[in-house]
């Protein structure tokens, strides 16, 4: 328990298949290392975590069995669902949620005094309502303020939901709310509102980005709080395949982010981050892992990859 008597804590989500239980692993590996006071919850479904092994599955402090009724809808796997039902499964006062695909590259610990709001993401860019466009892959602008009935003088924002601080109370639970009936709405649209399919279901980041709008809630950190496109990724550092050298070194990641992600599908990540052999990622995995269980990672980027949400159908 932190001095001012709250519990801060960070949360994972390992469901689907089993590699969202390495790729928790790891993250827990290497949060652990940076910090081996940090606390840290997995939320699980039984059948995602059963090939872990005991020493695996001590590095969470808390861990927290999730419903199958909160990571499926209508009999299908529903991962943003899962994400939205998430805040009744918080363990903690102040709750940093990450998710699993990405690994820290110093102490996360510092975030938590940074998070001066109920809730903060990983903001991208911020739109008048006035705006006809914007950068969402999920839904276009318009279908977005018309499904979600975005009313003047709102800001709508585009965030990227792989980091969310959410500090529980009316506001956050109302937020997540509105989030939950974003989401049902989404379910009885026509597939032709959408726009980028996301493994054949529904994101989340469709039902959080208009829920910051419904509950005049500015996600952005304060360094960033007058940006409308961000400055840089934060707090979570992301490098498509697209990115060219020269690439940033580790001591420079670490002055500006306090993880890196693999976010998209297999072949979207930059092979600075996700290659075999010499990526980012796996270096940091053998370094983690040999500190504090004196092992060898037996989880590669490559294979944890191959599985993720995105390349289903």
């Amino acid at each position: 328990m932190a001095k001012d008597g709250k519990t801060k804590g960070i949360v994972l989500l390992a469901i689907g298949k089993r590699n969202y239980a390495e790729f928790a692993v790891n993250m827990a590996v290497g949060l652990k290392y940076h910090n081996k006071d940090i606390k840290i919850q997995l939320v699980y479904r039984p059948e995602t975590i059963k090939y872990l092994q005991g020493f695996e599955l001590d590095l969470f402090d808390v861990k927290t069995e999730i419903s199958v009724e909160h990571t499926e809808r209508n009999g299908k796997f529903s991962p943003g669902f899962a994400k939205i039902m998430l805040y009744d499964y918080f363990a903690f006062d102040e709750n940093i949620y990450l998710d699993v695909d990405g690994l820290p590259v110093k102490d996360i610990t510092p975030l938590f005094d940074e998070c001066k709001k109920d809730i903060h993401s990983q903001f991208c860019r911020v739109y008048p309502i006035c705006a006809e466009k914007w950068e969402c892959q999920w839904m276009t602008l318009q279908n977005t303020k018309k499904n979600f009935n975005l009313q003047p003088p709102s800001n709508i924002f585009e965030i990227n939901s792989s980091f969310i601080f959410v500090r529980k109370g009316d506001i956050s639970k109302d937020f997540y709310h509105s989030a939950l009936a974003n989401y049902s709405i989404c379910e009885k649209l026509d597939k032709s509102e959408f726009g980028t399919s996301w493994g054949g279901t529904i994101p989340d980041e469709i039902c959080f980005n208009p829920s910051f709008a419904q509950n005049d809630i500015d996600p952005r950190f304060e360094f960033s709080k007058d940006e409308t496109v961000a400055s840089k990724c934060y707090p979570i550092l992301f490098m498509d395949n697209g990115t060219r050298p020269p690439y940033p070194k580790l001591q420079q990641i670490a002055e500006n982010q306090y993880l890196i992600g693999m976010y998209g599908g297999k072949d979207f990540t930059s092979n600075y981050f996700s290659d075999d052999y010499n990526g980012l990622y796996k270096n940091l995995c053998t370094k983690y892992w040999s500190a504090v269980f004196n092992k060898h990672c037996p989880y590669k980027p490559f294979n944890l990859m191959q599985d993720k949400h995105v390349h289903n159908k």
